[in-house]
């Protein structure tokens, strides 16, 4: 085997857990967030998100997370949430009526 196929082969072995680790530990872009909340509420009127990403200790976990506030329409009222949505998955963690 010419010594450049191993070589080749050992960088490829090397390169790509680094390459899904990094992928893996990357925050999301919170317009991910926002299409999900699209998705679970009706009449939404505004969304308001923190593009940066903060430290909660949730469950007894240290959690990097989106914080954010959400407006939705009910009736003739318009009703507030706060929310918070995990960085690296984008799931709805919580959401608290203000």
């Amino acid at each position: 085997m010419p010594k450049y196929i191993k070589i080749l082969t050992t960088l490829f072995i090397l390169t790509v857990p680094v390459l899904i680790w990094f992928r893996k530990h990357q925050p999301i872009h919170p317009q991910k967030i926002i299409r999900q909340l699209h998705i679970q509420f009706e009449d939404i009127s505004f969304i308001s998100i923190d593009y940066t990403t903060s430290t909660r200790k949730l469950l007894g976990m240290n959690c990097e997370v989106y914080t954010g506030v959400l407006h939705v329409r009910k009736d003739d009222t318009t009703e507030r949430y706060q929310f918070i949505a995990d960085a690296f998955t984008g799931e709805i963690m919580e959401i608290t009526s203000l």
